[in-house]
């Protein structure tokens, strides 16, 4: 007697192939590639240093109401609400924009915004005098920003030796130009600098992510 015969026939549900991937990540959620494990990395490292920044920031911001109101009182509550407010605008830029394509400001706009850096440092030094609490409220500031438009994916060619750079020129300026003709010297040095790099400027790869539908994430 033919076995073929009794076994009852093979048949499979009919499932749709989003479904069948939903079924397949249900008990082992897909694992990130490289490139996101990478980026991983940098966003985490760019949080620290913007958080850095930002604590540079508050310390200048209490450092000037201790100035004005001269209030122990008023002083850890502002630093508290800024460092509250500054962390949940971080994780939003991170969550939200984490799966948004990253893009370069290119060569013309990234030299603009270091000559606009040094042209700030510039003018406190000169129409505001020197003062240290100015210094640490415009190097937090630039940290903070830098951060932020690293988070935006929107500014992929400037990097963090890119921001210490502009740090490192912003503060020469400040510190060093007392005189007018002092200012002047390291301001077109400064110039200069930016200038070749604006020649040697070299747009980097963008990293592709891999884009998963929402029912491939569910777990």
């Amino acid at each position: 007697m033919d076995s073929s015969a009794s076994s009852p026939p093979d048949t499979k549900p009919l499932v749709p192939p989003a479904l069948a991937v939903e079924v397949s990540h249900a008990g082992n959620p897909p694992s990130p590639t490289p490139v996101e494990t990478s980026l991983g990395v940098v966003h985490s490292l760019w949080y620290c240093f913007s958080s850095l920044g930002m604590l540079v920031l508050l310390y200048g911001v209490v450092y000037s109401v201790h100035i004005v109101v001269n209030d122990r009182i008023v002083e850890p509550i502002l630093g508290y609400w800024i460092g509250y407010c500054q962390q949940i605008l971080m994780f939003c830029l991170y969550y939200y924009r984490r799966h948004s394509p990253y893009r370069c400001i290119g060569r013309l706009v990234k030299s603009m915004v270091e000559v606009i850096s040094v042209s700030v440092a510039l003018a406190l030094r000169q129409f505001v005098g020197y003062n240290i609490n100015n210094l640490i409220l415009l190097i937090g500031s630039t940290i903070v920003l830098h951060g932020f438009v690293q988070f935006m994916h929107v500014a992929y060619d400037i990097s963090a030796l890119d921001t210490l750079l502009g740090l490192l020129m912003q503060v020469l300026i400040y510190t060093m130009g007392g005189e007018m003709y002092m200012s002047a010297a390291i301001y077109l040095s400064c110039l200069g600098v930016i200038v070749y790099r604006y020649a040697s400027y070299s747009a980097p790869a963008l990293p592709v992510l891999e884009y998963k539908s929402l029912l491939s994430q569910r777990c």
